[in-house]
């Protein structure tokens, strides 16, 4: 995938100044919530103003792409739902022939779960044990293989905001 085409899926998607608010607002929420979660691996799984004490430069690198991407894939996601439903506004009365199509056809739903996945991943790692000791132990090659997801993610929806651009489906 070009930079001009994440250009172009970045025009469609924002040309509509509600999903820069919400993109905003995805943003801000998931980046405090990562800022917080992330270094709460290391007070025992405890999130709070005590997880901050932990915080550095890594964490602080990993909570903002991860907040980055995730908060994308969302508002990309809802455009493209919001969209689908538009074009098949005849349908709009059930949700067999609104939703169900919308998620099924060039379907946005995987990336978004991959990337919820991905996203999500990180409040395991206050499991007890042997887990988390081998969470702990390869922590920053978990981090970039889920930031790996997030990346594909956003790749994937990204090209299904193109398809929709175009009216093609696949």
């Amino acid at each position: 995938m070009s930079f001009s085409e994440i250009k172009l899926a970045f025009s469609f998607v924002f040309s509509d100044k509600k999903y820069i608010l919400l993109e905003i607002l995805f943003f801000a929420l998931l980046f405090v919530f990562y800022l917080f979660l992330l270094p709460s691996t290391y007070t025992g799984g405890i999130i709070g103003l005590v997880s901050l004490r932990f915080l550095n430069f890594k964490l602080g690198f990993f909570a903002f792409f991860f907040a980055l991407f995730l908060s994308l894939i969302l508002s990309f996601f809802i455009f493209s739902l919001n969209r689908k439903q538009k074009l098949n506004s005849g349908f709009q009365k059930t949700f067999f022939g609104t939703l169900l199509p919308s998620l099924l056809c060039c379907s946005p739903l995987l990336p978004l779960i991959f990337g919820i996945f991905a996203g999500i991943f990180p409040s395991f790692l206050f499991v007890s044990g042997f887990i988390q000791g081998f969470l702990a132990t390869y922590e920053t090659e978990i981090y970039l293989l889920l930031l790996i997801f997030l990346a594909y993610s956003f790749v994937k929806i990204t090209k299904q905001i193109l398809n929709l651009k175009r009216g093609v489906c696949g």
